[in-house]
């Protein structure tokens, strides 16, 4: 993965970050801060990055200290994230749930701004690991409720769950992840949490470019490329988001909006109208 990843497709190298923009910006762009690469720079020098680009959100993939401690005080929103192997521990144990929260989220608030907790990164329902991600979310969310926090947790799916594609009113997840998912969002509904989905147009494009013109995947396309219905579809990644509102609604998420980005979030209309 490169250092960072875009969550909004913007370019923040652009911004102008007078008072009126800089404040709009903090709150729509995120940028993920991964860290699997060579000679990073220090996590204070980042943190000093994302506010001279007026980037107000951050996604992190499993609990850096480092990173962590420079967030103190800097006002950015963070998904924190739990790493993949962690989550049959995490499901088969309230008390390791409880102890993760207190080792890996209490000490930072609320000096670091921890928004969610995303359990897994796009578990597939033919992993050994899908059966614990619905426990994981549970006893991770008692844990955070027992110690009074406001986070919610989730977890983040990625597009190759989804069976039908196109249009986006007729999409649907497979046969093989609709069960999984139904319960996924079942208990997200009821935690009134969002569900995280990974969006990327441009690995659709590679994956069929006979198809995909590369104007649309790129934001380019002149005119509109999609018709559904009344909807019109000037680009790949606005068809996505509908994929998306179209699918989960089919499975009992009809009460969930999608925030734009790389790192998409479904997400409760309450948190996007802030935002």
């Amino acid at each position: 993965m490169d250092f960072f990843s875009s969550w909004i497709y913007t370019n923040t190298s652009t911004l102008a970050c007078d008072f009126e923009i800089a404040f709009k910006a903090r709150q729509s762009i995120g940028v993920i801060y991964g860290t699997v690469a060579d000679d990073l720079p220090p996590a204070i020098e980042v943190i000093a990055l994302y506010n001279t680009n007026c980037i107000g959100k951050m996604r992190i993939f499993y609990t850096n200290q480092a990173t962590l401690q420079a967030l103190k005080g800097s006002n950015i929103e963070v998904i924190v994230g739990v790493v993949n192997d962690d989550l049959q521990g995490l499901a088969s144990s309230p008390a390791a749930a409880n102890t993760w929260v207190q080792t890996n989220i209490i000490p930072y608030v609320p000096d670091v701004k921890i928004s969610y907790i995303a359990a897994g990164n796009e578990i597939k329902p033919s992993d050994p690991l899908a059966q614990y991600v619905e426990l994981a979310i549970h006893n991770l969310n008692n844990a955070i409720t027992g110690s009074n926090l406001q986070i919610k947790v989730s977890t983040a799916i990625d597009m190759s769950l989804l069976g039908k594609h196109y249009p986006p009113s007729a999409c649907s997840f497979s046969d093989s992840a609709s069960s999984y998912m139904k319960t996924i969002v079942r208990i997200l509904v009821n935690a009134n949490a969002p569900l995280f989905a990974n969006v990327y147009p441009y690995f659709a494009y590679i994956g069929d470019p006979t198809d995909i013109m590369l104007e649309y995947a790129l934001f380019t396309s002149p005119g509109v490329v999609v018709q559904d219905g009344n909807l019109e579809y000037q680009n790949l990644f606005d068809a996505s988001v509908d994929v998306l509102y179209s699918t989960v609604e089919k499975i009992g998420g009809a009460n969930m909006i999608y925030c734009n980005g790389e790192w998409l979030a479904i997400i409760w209309k309450w948190w996007c109208s802030n935002s």
